[in-house]
């Protein structure tokens, strides 16, 4: 925090309360910054003290202002300082300073900050607050000192008006009284099975999304009502052929195709939009997927294809809202958001207003969207139903097989049910089981979601996640674990994977063999590959990069479809051999099986950490070592006490050298902030006081 924020904040003054000081707060408070003023005996009182400290405390920043116990002091009355409530503060404060109580002032780069004011007898910090301190001004510089506040939100706040406020709730009554009183009459002169028409709007806007028959031919019904609610048809059958011509001169190609004559006929606004209607020949472009993926078509979509996201033309919008071009720019460009704060009152109203403002200007586009989102999610709400029961429906319908239910007199033969852990079992080592553990291999999920996944496919009942995450590593699975790679518990890390790849096998091949950990030297022997690689499983494509084992491309994700590929944990952390996931998952088996299977060696950071610590490791109960105890703050406080009082006074840095010569092994930084806080700490108990850089004894 600079000077200026200082002085902003607030001006404190210590002195006798002479012409000077009132001279001072009387500019301040025309200023309109707040004031502390301090009432002492002035230049000649002992109980003021000033003390120096280093560049470090320049941010410190402390704001506990006097009790409302406290009181006013004379001169407070004369600048018209007022009592403190429990909510508010009535001018400046002002109080005196008592014959029991200590001021100290800290000095910061020269500059006097930050006053403490404690009871010397029961040593309690009374007030503590920061500014610009002013110590004993004289009139030069009450007449001279700049107290203009730089930055508005650091002036005090005004007051609050109770007449207004009761004023304000007088009407707001008799208005909240005149409404309920209104609506009864009108709900006493309704009658049954007719709405008024105040309600008509709420009442179709509620129930027309919510008929059971509400089908998607309905809604674009829905849709032109609301559009054509919002304006008449030929203004937006205009305004559609203002816009196809425009594409037309601008990108012909942009130009959806018409919709069918039957479409057109029945809903002449959404069709001359081509919006939200079927384009017969649009609707092929949009449906075809691209080597597995929908990228290409999604990429295809313009605004008058997203309808089923709840997106309108932004040329649709601008007409609903009759804006001009230049309007619809400046809408668009302007910054709505200015992060006003309830301390900047005019830039909050003046936010609030561009919000209000920029909404009502896009009120009739709100409008229509608002709509569709409703209709849409009624839409999809109706259609789960549906399917639901039908599914339902079907299942009750269905007869029972001959034999399955024993009849009377037979034994029932069949084998019991088996449990959740055996059933999931039983489908992990399904063709489907497979496939979905292949998937989560390559993708490598947290263990939470990889349980979420696994029940999302098949009825898990109650196993907890962690059962399921066993069962599944069992079965060749993998997650990862603190950024790497995990396998089931009985195979190795991944680091000591890692560290066997890098060791290739030296004995002579009888025959070629795929991937293999020998079992006379332990390193890894590869097959021998082609130099064409295979396609990725995933997106069908070849190159760059590909397995040693199996020859088949490995793409890791975002480079290959849509979240699919390998996990990039296979990628940062591995030796230069590239493996796919499906073969790190076979070398880990392999190399558990293998009888010269390698330990990892420790790195020499790890050993250099353990006989580190090994050295500082102190002995137990009965050792004949003795080891020093590690100083603490009570220990410096009562040296440095004793060796001022001893010498009559010391500087600072030679308390700084004189430890550091006493305790060797103790670093230079930790001794200084030792004997810093030593230092303060004596000062604030009063057993000393800092007179420049010299810490001197006070006298008892």
């Amino acid at each position: 925090m600079d000077s200026q924020r200082y002085k902003d904040h607030c001006l404190i003054i210590v002195g006798d309360g002479g012409a000077a000081d009132e001279v001072l707060a009387h500019r301040r408070l025309a200023a309109g910054g707040r004031l502390f003023h301090i009432l002492t005996k002035g230049r000649e009182d002992q109980r003021v003290k000033v003390q120096a400290f280093d560049e470090e405390d320049e941010q410190v920043f402390t704001w506990q202002p006097p009790s409302a116990s406290r009181g006013i002091s004379a001169f407070g009355r004369k600048i018209g300082a007022g009592v403190r409530r429990y909510w508010t503060k009535i001018g400046p404060d002002s109080i005196e300073l008592r014959p029991t109580e200590r001021i100290e002032i800290s000095k910061v780069d020269g500059k006097l900050r930050h006053v403490v004011i404690y009871n010397y007898e029961t040593r309690d910090v009374l007030i503590e607050m920061s500014g610009h301190v002013e110590l004993n001004p004289d009139v030069e510089t009450a007449e001279t000192l700049d107290v203009e506040v730089h930055i508005n939100d650091m002036k005090a706040f005004g007051m609050l008006s109770w007449r207004w406020v009761i004023l304000g709730s007088v009407i707001q009554f008799l208005w909240f009284l005149a409404r309920f009183l209104f609506s009864i009459y009108l709900e006493r002169k309704a009658q049954q099975g007719t709405l008024e028409k105040w309600q008509v709007g709420a009442w179709r806007l509620r129930n027309v999304v919510n008929e059971p028959g509400w089908r998607p031919c309905s809604g674009y019904s829905y849709a032109c009502a609301e559009l054509q609610a919002i304006q008449p048809l030929p203004a937006l059958q205009a305004a559609a052929h203002t816009w196809r011509q425009r594409l037309h001169s601008t990108a012909p190609t942009s130009l959806p195709p018409p919709c069918s004559d039957g479409a057109a006929v029945r809903w002449p606004v959404l069709s001359a939009w081509r919006w939200l209607v079927p384009l017969p020949g649009w609707e092929a472009n949009l449906s075809t997927d691209v080597a597995g993926s929908s990228r290409v078509a999604t990429n295809r979509e313009r605004g008058s294809d997203l309808a089923y996201r709840g997106v309108i033309p932004r040329f649709l919008g601008v007409s609903l809202c009759n804006l001009s071009p230049l309007e619809a720019d400046s809408l668009r460009q302007a910054e709505l958001e200015l992060y006003a704060t309830l301390r900047q009152p005019g830039a909050l109203q003046h936010e609030l207003q561009l919000l209000s403002k920029s909404r009502t200007a896009i009120l009739p586009a709100v409008r229509l969207t608002q709509c569709l989102l409703l209709g849409l999610r009624k839409l999809r709400q109706a259609y789960q139903a549906r399917t639901t029961t039908w599914l339902a429906l079907c299942r009750a319908a269905l007869p029972a097989a001959d034999g399955d239910m024993p009849g009377e007199g037979q034994v029932d033969d069949r084998p019991p049910l088996r449990n959740s852990s055996s059933s999931l079992t039983a489908w992990l080592q399904s063709d489907a089981g497979q496939r979905l553990i292949r998937e989560l291999r390559w993708a490598l999920l947290r263990p939470e979601a990889a349980a979420a996944r696994l029940r999302s496919m098949h009825p898990c009942g109650r196993l907890s996640d962690s059962t399921i995450i066993s069962l599944l590593l069992q079965h060749g699975g993998a997650i990862i674990s603190e950024t790497l790679p995990s396998w089931a518990p009985d195979l190795p890390s991944w680091s000591e994977a890692s560290s066997a790849l890098a060791v290739p096998c030296t004995c002579v091949p009888v025959l070629p063999a795929p991937l293999a950990c020998c079992w006379t030297c332990g390193g890894v022997r590869l097959p021998e590959l082609p130099i064409v690689p295979l396609p990725c499983i995933w997106c069908k494509q070849a190159g760059p990069a590909a397995c040693v084992s199996c020859n088949i491309t490995v793409h890791p994700r975002g480079s290959c479809r849509w979240y699919s590929g390998a996990h990039r944990a296979y990628h940062s952390s591995s030796p230069a051999l590239q493996l796919c996931p499906d073969c790190w998952c076979t070398w880990a088996r392999l190399l558990a099986a293998s009888p010269r299977r390698r330990r990892p060696t420790a790195s020499q950071e790890l050993l250099s950490h353990l006989c580190a610590a090994a050295e500082q490791c102190q002995q137990g109960a009965g050792s004949s070592a003795v080891h020093k105890p590690a100083l603490r703050l009570k220990h410096i406080r009562r040296w440095a006490l004793a060796f001022i009082r001893r010498h009559g006074g010391t500087s600072v840095t030679a308390l700084q050298q004189e430890l550091c010569r006493r305790e060797p092994s103790l670093a230079d930084d930790a001794a200084n902030r030792l004997v810093l806080s030593a230092s303060r700490a004596l000062c604030a108990e009063g057993h000393a006081y800092l007179e420049r850089d010299t810490l001197c004894p006070a006298l008892e």
